[in-house]
């Protein structure tokens, strides 16, 4: 049996975890947080787009997606206007892409957690 937790998989250093809610993720020990939504690669199968305004009918709107944040559900059309421009680009930004993976339909059912 392991008498002592490897560094890579200690996790007491780390204040936010234990909530359920965070995304990050951390690798080897070095506390280098990889961002899922990062747009580093060139190699990725579903090349994205700078321009917010091309959104395919299709897709729907983002307005309608359930969000969770600290154990509130609540539609994305009713938190927006209390964003501020860049954070509401990045959120919006972060949604289009979400729900291009998952699917109209899913995306009003299911919760995309905020932390």
């Amino acid at each position: 049996p392991l008498t002592q937790e490897p560094e890579s998989l200690s996790v007491s250093q780390h204040d936010d975890i234990g909530d359920g809610d965070s995304n990050d993720a951390y690798v080897n020990g070095d506390e280098k947080m990889l961002d899922p939504d990062s747009e580093s690669s060139d190699d990725e199968p579903f090349p994205e787009t700078n321009d917010l305004a091309t959104v395919p009918a299709e897709n729907g709107d983002v307005g309608n997606l359930l969000l969770g944040m600290r154990g509130t559900r609540l539609r994305y059309k009713d938190l927006q206007r209390a964003l501020g421009p860049a954070d509401r680009a990045n959120l919006e930004s972060r949604l289009r892409r979400y729900m291009k993976l998952v699917g109209p339909q899913l995306t009003e059912r299911m919760v995309y957690s905020l932390g």
